[in-house]
């Protein structure tokens, strides 16, 4: 990133727009499928919020009638598996989901805390994140 200097009327606005993208840069790799993703029987993709609370509401009332089997869409593919596997799949994925977020803040409250744009330019914000899941059923 350049910066012309006539941009910015002090040297500490300057240093906020480096955080500023930078926190940006951060935000964009939280969401790509470097850190959304997981695999069930080696097909990748993402469940969001939303979709995890839906299909956990539905393996729920599927139980509930005593279904014994359920199936989860990823990418498109389904996967049939007990309501239990299913289960424990979603909650893997909203536990990993919650870590990932947590190391996303805590990238953004790092680079707050830099103070020159060598330092932030230079911050790793990839570092940290746990592992993507895999499940097989």
């Amino acid at each position: 990133h350049v910066f012309s200097d006539a941009r910015y009327a002090s040297d500490a606005e300057k240093d906020a727009a480096w955080e500023e993208i930078k926190k940006a840069e951060i935000a964009e790799y939280a969401k790509s499928d470097a850190v959304k993703v997981f695999e069930l029987n080696g097909v990748r993709g993402w469940l969001n919020s939303e979709e995890r609370v839906s299909i956990r509401r539905a393996v729920a009332d599927k139980a509930a009638v005593g279904r014994d089997t359920v199936s989860v869409y990823v990418s498109g593919q389904g996967f049939n598996m007990t309501p239990a596997k299913a289960e424990e799949i979603l909650a893997a994925v909203e536990v990993y989901a919650s870590d990932c977020y947590d190391v996303t803040e805590n990238h953004k409250a790092a680079v707050d805390a830099l103070t020159t744009p060598a330092e932030v330019e230079a911050y790793d914000y990839a570092a940290g994140y746990p592992q993507p899941l895999q499940f097989a059923v």
